[in-house]
């Protein structure tokens, strides 16, 4: 399967709900060698997402959730809808990385008149963790602005600018942030439907598939490095299965556990 036959690739209509499930589907065929396919229609009625059906008769249900927010999702619509703006006010292409909490239609028309002040006073690169005054500095507060970049224009990207969620850095550890992680996301009890679909699914396993997103920078690095932890996770007894898998475009890692074989890694291609 190449990149551009990821989940969701070129199905515009896809939600992002839709393309979890996607990936998930994929990935556990893959592993577990058997056929997944959707089991929650949208019908209106609440039930567990995917089923596996196993060549012998057996029966799996598995419910997927992602680790992503509303508000992380609206930024990545909002970023991707932006674009490259072109600004005759400018004369560099500039690259804004923002805050989380940061709103790009409210930032977009403000943030022309501040790059090209940046530009008539000679400044090329800005940091929100260097100190650079208190007026500067609460300029950038108030714009949700983390740190820009100035690049020569293009013809291909005349002056104007770019604005992407902002660039972290994590330590990765030894995979036990993956265990940790999970442990504590499904005693969120932001999760409780997992609980309750899998709880009154009538099959023989329960999986429970976690998509996680960059925005948890250190669970997804793990997870693509192709770590796992050293020790079983505690886990309610309603799940057979834990799967977590990197959501990005394909290959696509994830690391998965199970009470009978322990924890392992696999890779969508």
């Amino acid at each position: 399967m190449s990149a551009s036959s990821a989940p969701g690739a070129g199905h515009g209509r896809l939600t992002t709900k839709d393309a979890d499930e996607e990936l998930a589907r994929r990935f556990l065929t893959t592993v577990l060698g058997a056929p997944v396919t959707v089991h929650d229609k949208r019908s209106g009625r609440s039930t567990y997402d995917l089923q596996v059906r196993y060549p012998d008769g057996r029966r799996g249900a598995a419910e997927v959730v992602s680790t992503r927010t509303g508000k992380q999702t609206a930024q990545a619509h909002a970023v991707r809808a932006a674009g490259y703006t072109a600004d005759s006010r400018l004369s560099c292409l500039w690259i804004a990385h923002v805050t989380p909490d940061a709103e790009i239609k409210r930032l977009k028309p403000a943030l022309p008149q501040f790059l090209a002040e940046l530009e008539q006073a000679g400044i090329q690169s800005l940091s929100r963790n260097r100190y650079y005054g208190p007026e500067l500095r609460e300029r950038l507060r108030r714009l949700h602005v983390s740190s820009c970049m100035a690049l020569p224009a293009t013809a291909a990207h005349p002056p104007g600018f770019y604005v992407l969620p902002e660039v972290t850095g994590v330590w990765v550890g030894d995979g036990e942030e993956i265990r940790l992680f999970c442990e504590q996301f499904l005693r969120d009890p932001a999760q409780a439907d997992v609980q309750q679909k899998l709880t009154s699914a009538d099959t023989d396993e329960r999986h429970t598939v976690i998509i996680t997103t960059p925005a948890q920078l250190q669970l997804h690095t793990a997870v693509d490095l192709g770590l796992t932890p050293g020790q079983a996770p505690s886990l309610p007894a309603w799940t057979d299965w834990l799967w977590v898998i990197a959501s990005q475009e394909l290959p696509a890692r994830g690391c998965y556990w199970s009470r009978r074989h322990g924890w392992a890694t696999a890779v969508l291609t």
